[in-house]
């Protein structure tokens, strides 16, 4: 799971105003912004937050970036929505392809491939 992903399941959850600004700031952006670092450590060292696994991967991501928590694109938001897009249209081309499920449509993942997929 990606962080991206991780922030948006953290941020469709009851939050703090605050914490879901940050969030939404990471999912748009990629910025890392001091204070969701700040909300982030103390949610994945609670023991009775409901979701510190989620918060402590996301810790774990926010870590490993280092010094770089600026913007990591311009149109960061907009090729990670494409990429999560890709991963489920390949999910399901896999999905056609197991043992003992005939491929009802094309022959190949170009045929209906968007760039999406593509880009994936």
């Amino acid at each position: 799971m990606t962080a991206r992903r991780l922030a948006i399941w953290l941020a469709a959850r009851p939050q703090e105003p605050s914490f879901t600004r940050g969030l939404a700031l990471f999912i748009n952006t990629g910025v890392i912004h001091r204070d969701l670092k700040n909300r982030l450590r103390v949610h994945a060292r609670s023991a009775t937050y409901f979701d510190q696994p989620e918060a402590a991967r996301l810790m774990q991501y926010c870590t490993a970036r280092g010094n770089e928590l600026g913007p990591v694109a311009d149109n960061f938001g907009a090729a990670c929505h494409q990429m999560d897009c890709a991963d489920l249209m390949l999910a399901d081309l896999r999905a056609g392809v197991l043992p003992g499920e005939g491929r009802s449509t094309a022959s190949g993942p170009a045929a209906g491939a968007s760039a999406a997929a593509c880009l994936a």
